[in-house]
């Protein structure tokens, strides 16, 4: 090899080539699967270098490759050389290009997947390429140490599959369990991140994050250990540079399945979602493979052909069916989602349900992000079983709920004191709406309170709601995310949520060592108010108070630059709002049910004013109502009211405009 002359590294943010995945091995008898190293690999990447016509030569070098790669992965008295390099392939010797020795490059490591140390860079020498191994793994002892822990993972995934021998059956299976345990993971800049760790099994196995090269190569590792024919594809979907893979059924068709999609990043929905799974070429144009034409690192071999329309199951996932007084949906293979119950009393929520022959796993509640209530009014106590493992939003909103209690050996959820929490108490799920406490104290480690969890049937139910110093948002809604048991990097939080709680409660106090939320002008006790901020993200405020609350004069605290949808609901009798310089926008309804509000000065340096802030309030025709728009409002939508309505503003501006258009009386004049 000659000495180095220049240095390229090549980083590979995706999976560049993919390997037609045809296994060696055959189902084991009874559906029972070991894992084992040998079974990891696949040979097609090998035999396709076979077909082209520097066939031998290519073959040549993937084998050299090969003896390094075997002789490295599990020995503990092999480390790499200096520069994590495991060896230096000379392609001129074989008379290839530097294009092919990437195309072998890469094709070998999609027939390995299990080789996770092996880098996804590479330099280049003279007339060779180093193959280059993580620096994590050059170590020999460590290597065979992380070989160890993985190697248990594997073979948990493996014994899920136990008994089956449908390639379906084990790819629904494992395709459920991989997007149960992943985690998309992005940079600060939403970017999928570029940790070599993302890009290759350990990502997932490891709970360090991935992207869709670590989704597409654990899938194609296990399936090639239960012996299901499969294939890992590289091109461009959805805009960007993307992996996914394509799976042969026992029909003799091909398939494609994107895990990735499937998982939808941040919206994990833990009863899984198999939108992208099994998929015919007519519902996957949006996926463009590379060519076998290619050369470098947009090569890959041609794909097998896919079936035309989508694999059909002997049951298909989103039916639904009815056992005694209770509604389901099937959600996986094999599981279920109860969605609705005609039971009253007192309700046992069953870990398994037979239909048709066919035993379910009972895994959710609810049905989806629309807030559908499971249970009615006639049902007083839930108990909730340990296979459930999502429950959506508002399905145990019930006017008559008084209890609700979890299975101690479920790993998602609790109950303390008849109230739903997650495992680690980080999200506060539902209080139960016919339960009354004196005092309700939030555990220590709560920092969520979830779109409807407080919200009773009765004014004042809670005597005191004690929130504590790390609640950092309220409204969290669970549009598919799964049970959030710690901070997630995007959440769908419901603006005015705390009105809910202030109608709940009686009382509210909270941590004065809290920085998300404070309190001013009391704690929301009889006749007083209370003023948030959430100073990590959005600021804005929300005014709210007990119901009948006769407070007539609310000012808005310095930093404020927002005021929430139907931010002063509770407040039926203000007269008066005393706006901050720094206000920026104004949200849907944010004035409703506020009949004494005549007049309004709005700061300057406004923007943004929502469609209906004001109409809910300025609809009396016999009523004159005045406000002052400043002329830095760049958005203001539909009309403001029905009533006589002055509008003030300076000429030429969009407060002018907006007048003319709506029928409102304009001047100039200064409003007092």
């Amino acid at each position: 090899m000659n000495k180095k002359r220049n240095l390229l590294l090549i980083l590979l943010a995706f999976v560049m080539v993919t390997v037609l995945c045809v296994p060696t091995c055959t189902h084991a008898a009874g559906g029972s699967y070991k894992f084992s190293v040998s079974k990891s690999d696949n040979t097609y990447g090998y035999k396709y270098f076979g077909k082209m016509k520097k066939g031998g030569k290519l073959q040549a070098m993937y084998k050299e490759l090969d003896k390094a790669a075997k002789s490295f992965h599990n020995k503990a008295s092999k480390n790499a050389k200096s520069d994590n390099v495991l060896i230096e392939l000379d392609y001129t010797k074989y008379g290839l290009s530097l294009d092919d020795a990437i195309s072998v490059w890469q094709m070998y490591k999609f027939d390995h997947p299990l080789y996770y140390w092996i880098s996804n860079t590479v330099d280049l020498s003279g007339g060779g390429i180093e193959v280059k191994v993580i620096p994590a793994y050059r170590n020999g002892k460590k290597r065979v140490a992380m070989n160890k822990k993985i190697t248990k993972k594997l073979q948990g995934y493996l014994d899920l599959v136990k008994g089956e021998t449908d390639p379906y059956a084990i790819a629904a299976i494992l395709q459920r369990e991989i997007c149960l345990s992943a985690e998309y993971k992005v940079d600060k800049y939403g970017v999928p991140s570029d940790e070599e760790y993302c890009h290759n099994i350990i990502g997932i196995l490891n709970n360090k994050g991935t992207v869709c090269e670590g989704y597409a190569k654990l899938f194609s590792l296990l399936l090639n250990e239960c012996g299901v024919t499969n294939v890992i594809a590289a091109g461009n979907a959805g805009g960007q540079k993307h992996a996914w893979n394509m799976v042969k059924m026992s029909n003799g068709r091909w398939y494609y399945c994107d895990l990735t999609w499937d998982d939808k990043s941040m919206m994990l929905s833990a009863t899984g979602s198999y939108d992208c799974f099994m998929k015919g070429s007519k519902s996957f144009k949006d996926h463009k493979a590379y060519s076998y034409k290619n050369t470098g690192v947009e090569f890959l071999y041609k794909l097998p052909r896919a079936a035309s329309g989508n694999y059909k199951p002997k049951v298909k996932f989103g039916k639904e069916f009815r056992v005694g007084q209770d509604s389901y949906i099937v959600s996986g293979y094999k599981e279920a989602t109860l969605y609705s119950t005609k039971r009253t009393g007192n309700v046992i929520i069953p870990e398994t349900v037979n239909y048709n022959g066919v035993t379910y796993k009972v895994v959710a509640l609810g049905k989806d992000q629309y807030f559908d209530t499971l249970v009615s009014g006639e049902v007083k106590s839930v108990k909730i079983p340990k296979t459930v493992r999502m429950i959506w939003d508002n399905a145990l909103f019930s006017g008559g709920l008084e209890s609700i209690t979890v299975d101690a050996k479920n790993k998602y959820y609790r109950s303390k004191d008849g109230i739903l929490y997650t495992k680690s108490f980080y999200t506060l799920v539902q209080y139960p709406s016919a339960k009354k406490m004196d005092k309700l104290v939030l555990p220590s480690n709560t920092h969520y309170i979830a779109h409807g969890a407080i919200d009773t049937d009765s004014a004042g139910a809670i005597g005191q709601l004690v929130v504590n110093a790390k609640l950092e948002n309220v409204g969290i809604t669970n549009w598919g995310v799964g049970p959030i048991d710690k901070k997630v990097a995007f959440a769908n939080v419901v603006n005015g949520e705390w009105g809910r709680i202030a109608y709940s409660c009686q009382n509210i106090t909270i941590s004065t060592s809290n920085e998300y939320y404070y309190t001013k002008n009391g704690l929301i006790l009889q006749n007083g108010s209370l003023y948030f901020v959430n100073n990590k993200g959005i600021k804005g405020v929300n005014v709210l108070a007990p119901t009948s609350c006769n407070v007539k004069t609310v000012t808005l605290p310095s930093n404020a630059v927002g005021i929430y949808n139907s931010a002063f609901y509770k407040l039926p009798y203000l007269e008066t709002v005393n706006f901050n310089t720094g206000l920026k926008y104004i949200d849907y309804s944010a004035f409703y049910n506020n009949p004494y509000i005549t007049k309004l000065i709005l700061p300057e340096g406004l923007l943004y004013i929502e469609q209906s802030a004001f109409s809910c309030n300025f609809s009396d025709s016999n009523t004159t109502y005045e406000i002052y728009i400043p002329k830095s409002v760049k958005k203001l939508e539909g009309s403001l009211g029905n009533g006589h309505i002055i509008v003030h503003g300076v000429n030429n501006s969009l407060a002018q405009k907006h007048a003319k258009e709506f029928g409102h009386e304009f001047t100039t004049e200064p409003l007092r």
